[in-house]
């Protein structure tokens, strides 16, 4: 169940017609449930889907939504980065 709530998520945000003006809520819902729902993903997935959906997790970590602090520090990406990145890491989920 963990799963699905966390592939729901992911489905709503890359399926948004205003994915830049959700990517901060998107970030901050799946990186609740991400680590909300842990311990009941290891028992749920593979390992590699696992490592997938930490990829997400790190990507959202590593979204700013303010371009002159994405412009200072290179780790951060935009939202139009995010969600090809997402759209990437979904693809690979459920082509598996």
């Amino acid at each position: 169940m963990s799963y699905k709530k966390l592939t729901v998520i992911i489905k709503e945000f890359i399926e948004s017609d205003s994915y830049a003006e959700v990517a901060e809520t998107f970030c901050n819902n799946y990186m609740d449930t991400y680590f909300d729902e842990r311990d009941n993903l290891e028992s749920e997935v593979d390992k590699h889907t696992l490592e997938l959906l930490d990829d997400i997790n790190m990507f959202c970590d590593s979204y700013e939504p303010n371009k002159a602090i994405r412009a200072s520090d290179s780790y951060c990406i935009d939202e139009e980065t995010l969600r090809k990145k997402v759209l990437d890491i979904y693809t690979k989920i459920i082509l598996k």
